[in-house]
């Protein structure tokens, strides 16, 4: 059999639905190599990236039409010029890693067996979250469209939820299957590579406190820089790293900018390699992520990878994922995380803990997600 993928976002690596396409199908195909996967991409993708995947799985690069807008260029390779090849070259399955499966009915005619993943709800909740006329056009066919997929994929319960309330999807329908963190978040750091970028940074281990994700609006990042301002205020000396940058330069991602202390020091990496995350979640004093809302949040889970205490706003998704092997804050409250900062400064405090999340860590896995995956592709 023949499984279509779209791969948009494997040119997108360091995305969460980036991440989750990589891995989720990486280990798919390792366990199912009868089939034949193909991965639909509008440009070539990185050797760093197609050398991850079994010979069972191919790469067809699908150019995008010249359209000036780039909206509609994306609309019209993902529901004109891949359901067509799709539909053309009889594929026995398409999966549509986030919501771009079609929306007209015609396609659903032809017998292709369909699955979507949903990952959040957050383009159909908010408004500023989907851009201009045409997007807010495109996200409300896409909410309907998620009803038209024979199996609808999700990454946490919580998701779950909200897609059966939001999009009038039967609970019944959705099968719910865990993101895990990369291989490489489940190996020792290079030391040469350790004291290079603690050197690039001028850090020192276990002596600063690491963020890693998003800057839009919802991961609060404001709220982190104030909250470790009323920290440092004591504790100048540890600094604060946030990794990442903007995806684009519009008010969502201000949070980049804002992201300002009047005591302590904010370090801004920029986007990095994730050999050089590793080095920073395996070497801080804390990974702390203040996020309103999520669908799953991979970085926490590699961070407890690499053995680093969480510190998490105690969000319905963070107690799902993070269970009680995390620090849960109040964001609601003034100073609630500077207060768990400063208590990871006791050498036992942060060492229980640390081994809280490497506790955590062994209850995910790609190789289980995978075989979960197989068994609703193929019931």
């Amino acid at each position: 059999m023949k499984i279509g993928i779209n791969g948009r976002f494997l040119l997108k690596p360091f995305t969460g639905i980036g991440q989750h396409t990589i891995n989720l199908v990486k280990e798919l195909a390792k366990i199912d190599l009868k089939n034949q996967y193909v991965f639909f991409v509008q440009e070539k993708v990185s050797k760093e990236v197609a050398v991850l995947f079994s010979k069972n799985v191919k790469f067809v690069i699908l150019p995008e039409k010249k359209i000036p807008s780039a909206g509609a260029k994306k609309v019209w390779w993902e529901q004109i010029q891949l359901p067509e090849i799709l539909l053309k070259e009889k594929f026995d399955f398409a999966f549509f890693p986030y919501p771009s499966n079609p929306w007209t009915n015609d396609f659903y005619k032809k017998g292709l067996k369909t699955f979507v993943t949903v990952h959040d709800c957050l383009p159909w909740k908010y408004k500023h979250y989907t851009g201009g006329i045409l997007s807010r056009m495109a996200h409300k066919q896409s909410k309907k469209a998620v009803n038209k997929a024979s199996v609808i994929l999700t990454v946490s319960e919580v998701s779950k939820k909200e897609i059966v309330q939001i999009c009038k999807v039967k609970e019944k329908k959705i099968s719910v299957i865990y993101n895990d963190a990369s291989d490489v978040f489940k190996k020792t750091a290079d030391q040469n590579l350790t004291k290079k970028i603690l050197t690039k940074f001028k850090l020192k281990k276990n002596e600063f406190l690491f963020y890693c994700g998003g800057f839009d609006e919802r991961k609060n990042v404001e709220k982190l820089a104030e909250e470790y301002s009323e920290f440092a205020k004591t504790n100048a000396g540890f600094p604060l790293v946030l990794a990442g940058g903007k995806a684009v330069g519009n008010s969502l991602y201000e949070s980049f900018d804002k992201a300002k202390s009047k005591f302590g020091k904010i370090i801004k990496t920029g986007f990095l390699k994730d050999e050089e995350l590793k080095v920073l979640y395996e070497n801080c004093l804390a990974f702390v992520h203040l996020s309103r809302e999520e669908g799953f949040n991979i970085p926490l889970v590699e961070a407890a990878n690499c053995g680093a205490p969480l510190i998490l706003s105690n969000t319905e998704i963070h107690k799902e994922i993070a269970k009680n092997s995390a620090a849960l804050v109040d964001i609601s409250k003034k100073h609630s995380c500077s207060k768990e900062m400063e208590k990871m400064l006791n050498s036992v405090h942060r060492a229980t803990f640390a081994r809280r999340s490497m506790e955590l860590a062994k209850k995910y896995s790609w190789k289980i997600s995978a075989k979960k995956t197989y068994d609703v592709l193929f019931s």
